[in-house]
């Protein structure tokens, strides 16, 4: 039965410790963790039970670790592994982002002004 949920302290595909969950949403959680190779944190992505039923959802996810891991540009999130737990559990593994959410950032500060807009929309634009 694959995982849907991990917890603080658990070993995950044999190289990453789990410190906490950073994000959960409709299709899966983030989980903060610490690849034991390197003492590097990490960003680990899984699916929810939900989406584990689904071919189309474990699908999407597989094709969002390859097309991911295949673009280069500093506007999106590296890919540093993926793969398939032998339970079933499919994994992303990216580098871990320090920072705010947009809504965070737009609670904090307001809006972006004229330029703020324009750059980060030129940021977007480059990364799709």
């Amino acid at each position: 039965m694959p995982r849907v949920s991990l917890s603080p302290g658990e070993v995950f595909a044999s190289d990453y410790e789990v410190l906490d969950r950073i994000a959960e949403g409709g299709f899966g959680s983030v989980w903060r963790v610490r690849q034991r190779s390197t003492k590097v944190e990490r960003a680990l992505k899984i699916l929810n039970a939900e989406s584990l039923l689904s071919d189309d959802a474990r699908r999407r996810f597989q094709e969002e670790a390859t097309v991911s891991s295949r673009i280069e540009s500093d506007h999106l999130v590296k890919v540093i592994q993926a793969g398939v737990e032998r339970d079933g559990t499919p994994w992303i593994v990216m580098e871990f982002l320090r920072g705010s959410t947009l809504a965070e950032h737009v609670a904090a500060r307001g809006p972006f002004d004229l330029d703020g807009f324009c750059t980060h929309a030129q940021q977007i634009a480059h990364a799709l």
